[in-house]
Protein backbone atom coordinates (compact mmCIF):
# COMPACT_ATOMS: atom_id res chain seq x y z
CA UNK A 1 0.00 0.00 0.00
CA UNK A 2 1.74 3.18 -1.19
CA UNK A 3 -1.24 5.54 -0.81
CA UNK A 4 -0.93 8.68 1.28
CA UNK A 5 -3.14 9.02 4.35
CA UNK A 6 -5.13 12.14 3.58
CA UNK A 7 -6.43 14.10 6.56
CA UNK A 8 -8.75 17.09 6.91
CA UNK A 9 -8.59 19.22 10.08
CA UNK A 10 -11.65 21.24 11.07
CA UNK A 11 -12.02 23.82 13.86
CA UNK A 12 -15.12 24.62 15.88
CA UNK A 13 -16.04 27.22 17.01
CA UNK A 14 -14.16 29.71 14.82
CA UNK A 15 -13.63 31.93 17.89
CA UNK A 16 -13.24 30.97 21.56
CA UNK A 17 -12.65 32.65 24.91
CA UNK A 18 -10.74 30.59 27.52
CA UNK A 19 -11.73 32.76 30.49
CA UNK A 20 -13.41 30.11 32.63
CA UNK A 21 -16.99 31.34 32.26
CA UNK A 22 -18.18 28.05 30.77
CA UNK A 23 -18.99 29.59 27.37
CA UNK A 24 -16.74 28.61 24.45
CA UNK A 25 -13.77 28.10 26.79
CA UNK A 26 -12.12 25.63 24.40
CA UNK A 27 -11.72 25.10 20.69
CA UNK A 28 -12.19 21.62 19.17
CA UNK A 29 -9.82 20.40 16.45
CA UNK A 30 -11.37 17.48 14.60
CA UNK A 31 -9.30 15.37 12.20
CA UNK A 32 -11.13 13.50 9.44
CA UNK A 33 -9.30 10.60 7.76
CA UNK A 34 -10.02 10.41 4.03
CA UNK A 35 -8.39 7.02 3.48
CA UNK A 36 -8.30 3.73 5.35
CA UNK A 37 -4.52 3.26 5.42
CA UNK A 38 -4.39 3.82 9.16
CA UNK A 39 -2.29 6.27 11.18
CA UNK A 40 0.87 5.17 13.00
CA UNK A 41 1.73 8.55 14.60
CA UNK A 42 0.62 12.16 14.55
CA UNK A 43 1.86 15.60 15.51
CA UNK A 44 -0.50 18.56 15.83
CA UNK A 45 0.96 22.04 16.32
CA UNK A 46 -1.00 25.17 17.16
CA UNK A 47 0.67 28.27 15.76
CA UNK A 48 0.16 31.95 16.52
CA UNK A 49 -0.11 34.76 13.98
CA UNK A 50 3.66 34.88 13.53
CA UNK A 51 3.86 31.17 12.72
CA UNK A 52 5.47 30.24 16.03
CA UNK A 53 4.33 26.98 17.64
CA UNK A 54 2.68 27.57 21.02
CA UNK A 55 1.14 24.15 21.74
CA UNK A 56 1.87 20.62 20.52
CA UNK A 57 -0.23 17.45 20.72
CA UNK A 58 1.41 14.23 19.55
CA UNK A 59 1.00 10.50 19.91
CA UNK A 60 1.20 7.10 18.30
CA UNK A 61 -1.60 4.97 16.97
CA UNK A 62 -4.91 6.19 15.64
CA UNK A 63 -5.76 9.87 15.72
CA UNK A 64 -8.10 11.02 18.49
CA UNK A 65 -11.57 11.79 17.20
CA UNK A 66 -11.21 15.26 18.71
CA UNK A 67 -8.43 17.35 20.24
CA UNK A 68 -9.48 20.17 22.57
CA UNK A 69 -7.32 23.23 23.24
CA UNK A 70 -7.91 25.51 26.24
CA UNK A 71 -5.62 28.35 25.17
CA UNK A 72 -2.62 27.28 27.29
CA UNK A 73 0.83 27.06 25.73
CA UNK A 74 3.25 24.17 26.23
CA UNK A 75 4.82 26.09 29.14
CA UNK A 76 1.45 26.30 30.90
CA UNK A 77 0.96 30.03 30.35
CA UNK A 78 -2.13 31.55 28.79
CA UNK A 79 -1.61 32.54 25.16
CA UNK A 80 -2.42 36.08 24.12
CA UNK A 81 -5.56 37.00 22.21
CA UNK A 82 -5.21 36.84 18.45
CA UNK A 83 -5.43 34.64 15.38
CA UNK A 84 -4.23 31.03 15.50
CA UNK A 85 -4.13 28.02 13.19
CA UNK A 86 -3.22 24.37 13.48
CA UNK A 87 -0.95 22.10 11.44
CA UNK A 88 -1.42 18.33 11.58
CA UNK A 89 1.27 15.93 10.36
CA UNK A 90 0.61 12.21 10.18
CA UNK A 91 2.60 9.10 9.35
CA UNK A 92 0.53 6.21 8.11
CA UNK A 93 1.11 2.56 8.95
CA UNK A 94 2.65 2.08 5.51
CA UNK A 95 5.17 4.87 6.21
CA UNK A 96 3.65 7.60 4.02
CA UNK A 97 3.55 11.17 5.30
CA UNK A 98 0.72 13.71 5.14
CA UNK A 99 0.33 17.30 6.30
CA UNK A 100 -2.75 19.50 6.56
CA UNK A 101 -3.61 22.98 7.83
CA UNK A 102 -6.74 24.14 9.61
CA UNK A 103 -8.56 27.35 8.83
CA UNK A 104 -7.54 30.28 11.10
CA UNK A 105 -9.45 30.72 14.36
CA UNK A 106 -9.56 33.48 16.96
CA UNK A 107 -8.84 33.58 20.68
CA UNK A 108 -10.64 36.53 22.29
CA UNK A 109 -10.98 36.93 26.06
CA UNK A 110 -12.04 40.59 26.09
CA UNK A 111 -15.75 40.99 26.76
CA UNK A 112 -17.89 43.74 25.24
CA UNK A 113 -18.52 46.73 27.53
CA UNK A 114 -21.62 48.88 27.89
CA UNK A 115 -23.03 51.46 30.29
CA UNK A 116 -26.45 53.13 30.14
CA UNK A 117 -27.84 55.92 32.33
CA UNK A 118 -30.84 58.25 32.38
CA UNK A 119 -31.33 61.49 34.33
CA UNK A 120 -34.88 60.56 35.43
CA UNK A 121 -37.20 57.53 35.51
CA UNK A 122 -40.57 59.28 35.14
CA UNK A 123 -41.67 60.86 31.86
CA UNK A 124 -44.95 61.89 30.27
CA UNK A 125 -45.20 61.74 26.46
CA UNK A 126 -48.33 63.90 26.23
CA UNK A 127 -46.96 66.66 24.00
CA UNK A 128 -46.89 69.43 26.60
CA UNK A 129 -43.13 69.94 26.21
CA UNK A 130 -42.35 68.73 29.74
CA UNK A 131 -40.45 65.43 29.85
CA UNK A 132 -42.12 64.18 26.68
CA UNK A 133 -39.21 61.76 26.11
CA UNK A 134 -36.79 59.83 28.28
CA UNK A 135 -33.10 60.26 27.45
CA UNK A 136 -30.73 57.29 27.61
CA UNK A 137 -26.99 57.99 27.56
CA UNK A 138 -25.18 54.92 26.22
CA UNK A 139 -21.47 54.23 26.07
CA UNK A 140 -20.17 50.95 24.66
CA UNK A 141 -17.31 49.18 22.97
CA UNK A 142 -17.40 48.61 19.22
CA UNK A 143 -18.93 45.21 18.43
CA UNK A 144 -20.58 43.49 15.50
CA UNK A 145 -24.04 44.10 16.97
CA UNK A 146 -25.76 45.58 20.02
CA UNK A 147 -29.44 44.96 20.77
CA UNK A 148 -31.59 47.26 22.89
CA UNK A 149 -34.94 45.99 24.17
CA UNK A 150 -37.62 48.10 25.84
CA UNK A 151 -40.04 45.83 27.69
CA UNK A 152 -42.89 46.16 30.15
CA UNK A 153 -42.08 44.98 33.65
CA UNK A 154 -43.95 41.75 32.79
CA UNK A 155 -41.50 41.04 29.94
CA UNK A 156 -43.69 42.09 26.99
CA UNK A 157 -41.47 43.50 24.23
CA UNK A 158 -42.37 47.07 23.26
CA UNK A 159 -39.52 48.13 21.01
CA UNK A 160 -36.21 46.69 19.79
CA UNK A 161 -33.23 48.74 18.59
CA UNK A 162 -30.16 47.31 16.82
CA UNK A 163 -26.81 49.04 16.42
CA UNK A 164 -23.81 47.93 14.37
CA UNK A 165 -20.48 49.01 15.85
CA UNK A 166 -21.11 50.98 19.05
CA UNK A 167 -24.46 51.35 20.79
CA UNK A 168 -25.61 54.98 20.69
CA UNK A 169 -27.45 57.31 23.05
CA UNK A 170 -31.12 57.79 22.16
CA UNK A 171 -34.51 59.08 23.30
CA UNK A 172 -37.67 57.03 23.77
CA UNK A 173 -40.99 58.74 23.17
CA UNK A 174 -43.18 56.01 24.62
CA UNK A 175 -44.09 54.36 21.33
CA UNK A 176 -43.75 50.76 20.18
CA UNK A 177 -42.12 49.42 17.00
CA UNK A 178 -45.29 50.37 15.06
CA UNK A 179 -45.08 53.98 16.23
CA UNK A 180 -48.13 53.74 18.49
CA UNK A 181 -48.08 55.26 21.98
CA UNK A 182 -48.21 52.51 24.61
CA UNK A 183 -50.23 52.52 27.83
CA UNK A 184 -48.82 53.96 31.05
CA UNK A 185 -46.79 51.60 33.19
CA UNK A 186 -43.35 50.55 34.27
CA UNK A 187 -40.71 49.56 31.73
CA UNK A 188 -37.20 48.18 31.45
CA UNK A 189 -34.42 48.89 28.96
CA UNK A 190 -31.77 46.21 28.38
CA UNK A 191 -28.79 46.62 26.05
CA UNK A 192 -26.68 43.54 25.30
CA UNK A 193 -24.09 42.09 22.97
CA UNK A 194 -22.33 38.74 22.57
CA UNK A 195 -19.23 38.46 20.40
CA UNK A 196 -18.16 35.52 18.26
CA UNK A 197 -16.07 34.07 21.11
CA UNK A 198 -19.08 33.97 23.47
CA UNK A 199 -18.14 37.01 25.59
CA UNK A 200 -21.26 38.91 26.66
CA UNK A 201 -22.15 42.27 28.18
CA UNK A 202 -25.54 43.47 29.51
CA UNK A 203 -26.63 46.81 30.97
CA UNK A 204 -30.13 47.81 31.99
CA UNK A 205 -32.34 50.55 33.39
CA UNK A 206 -35.42 49.40 35.30
CA UNK A 207 -38.44 51.12 36.77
Amino acid sequence: NTGTTEVILTVQPPAFSPNGDGVQDTVALTPVIKSNSGVASYDLQIKDGTGATVKTFSGTGNLPSRISWNGLADNGERCVDGMYSAVLETVSKNGSFAKTHSQPFTMDTVAPAVDVTTPYLLFSPDGDGNKDVIDFTVKSSVEEKWVGRIERDNGTLIQEIVWEGAAESFQWDGTNDSGNLVDDGKFKLTISSQDAAGNKAVASVTG
